[in-house]
């Protein structure tokens, strides 16, 4: 009998969490959490985020364990790698839960991302994979191996925060951020050349959410942004398919997500349904896990 395995992993934005085995996974979940929510303001996560993630931690945990996992694996990535109370913050975590965290690397954190879009099926020749996370955005690049990879400040939180002052969004502040983003590509990954552009997280889960569509041109991705862009924040929560905790950042990931397309020359990308929690679950169970 394979044994049970849960993988806890607190993102930016997200408190993601995977339970399985190799005969399946049993549990699979995603809540709001916002652990750096006060990252661009003040350089760490305030006491008020720490104890409600702690609590959510708890809350999480009590349900994991109700599949008995022989190994529960907890980690962080982004926020807890520029935080500067990190250790502090995680040295709570372990107190008051018994939760020993791990920090994903950056390198780390983009390869798991590659083998992500490889669990979901797309095996696919000179592939780009795109990780959006709320702090930082993963990319990889390979076909079965990764060649590739490179981690940049482009999460949708981080470019909501620092660009995104009016309700809707202005136009200047658009532009801005997109010449932001286009600047900080051109540096890492000008002449990379791919075939296919997948895209993990929930930017493009939400986006295909609205379309009803896994795979989206750019004429649909442009189309839905500006669907998106003219509306409110509040009315944006309304949008069918559109997660209400993630209306107020979708306009950011949208735009990472167009920048990408335009600078690597492709003409659609492919929301994967896997992340990085499931690639640490498959590299706990085939012993790869470090």
């Amino acid at each position: 009998m394979s044994k049970t395995v849960a993988v806890l992993e607190l993102g930016t934005n997200t408190f993601k969490y995977v339970v399985g085995s190799d005969a399946g996974i049993v549990l699979d979940g995603a809540l709001p959490l916002r652990l750096g929510a006060d990252l661009h303001a003040t350089g760490g996560i305030s006491y008020q985020v720490a104890v409600q993630a702690i609590e959510q931690i708890k809350r999480t945990l009590a349900e994991v364990r109700a599949f008995e996992p022989r190994e529960i694996v907890c980690v962080g990535a982004m926020t807890l790698r520029m935080a500067n109370n990190a250790a502090e913050f995680m040295k709570r975590v372990k107190e008051e839960t018994g939760l020993r965290m791990r920090t994903l690397s950056s390198h780390e954190e983009a390869g798991l991302a590659f083998k992500a879009a490889n669990l979901d099926g797309m095996v696919i020749s000179d592939k780009a994979v795109l990780d959006v996370g709320g702090g930082s955005a993963e990319l990889a690049f390979g076909s079965d191996k990764l060649k590739h990879s490179c981690s940049l400040p482009l999460g949708a939180v981080l470019l909501t925060d620092k660009f995104v002052a009016d309700d809707p969004p202005s136009e200047s502040s658009l532009q801005a951020m997109g010449a932001y983003i286009r600047g900080l590509l051109e540096q890492n990954i000008s002449g990379v050349e791919s075939s296919a552009l997948i895209v993990i997280g929930g930017t493009a889960r939400n986006l295909a959410g609205i379309s009803g569509k896994t795979t989206l041109s750019r004429g649909e991705l442009q189309e839905l942004f500006d669907f998106l862009r003219e509306m409110p924040l509040e009315e944006r929560k309304q949008v069918r398919g559109l997660d209400p905790g993630r209306a107020d950042i979708i306009i950011a990931g949208s735009v990472l997500i167009m920048e990408v397309m335009d600078l690597l020359e492709l003409a659609q990308f492919s929301a994967c349904e896997k992340g990085v929690r499931h690639a640490i679950l498959a590299e706990v169970l085939s012993g790869q896990w470090r």
